[in-house]
């Protein structure tokens, strides 16, 4: 299964998982913990960004990027620094 997460610092359980599936059309989220959502899809580069980019949209200014974590898939997509990019440990997003 091809997985990524993304954790959120402001948002609860629900709130995040609403996110995750509106802007994934529905993917299935499977839940890790009380701040991690795995999804049984393997994004593009681009619904990747157009996912973190919808984040930084929303109405709460200090909802934060805390986790972002990727299956094998990304090693085969992406360059180096694509790689590097996505998966910075903190990425706040205003």
């Amino acid at each position: 299964m091809s997985v990524y997460s993304i954790g959120y610092g402001t948002k609860s359980t629900e709130q995040a998982k609403a996110i995750i599936e509106e802007v994934l059309n529905g993917s299935k989220a499977v839940k890790l913990n009380e701040e991690c959502w795995f999804l049984d899809t393997a994004l593009s580069k681009n619904e990747v960004i157009d996912t973190l980019s919808y984040i930084a949209e929303l109405d709460e200014p200090f909802c934060t990027v805390t986790r972002l974590c990727f299956g094998d898939w990304l090693q085969k997509a992406y360059t180096t620094e694509v790689i590097t990019w996505l998966t910075h440990p903190v990425r706040s997003w205003w």
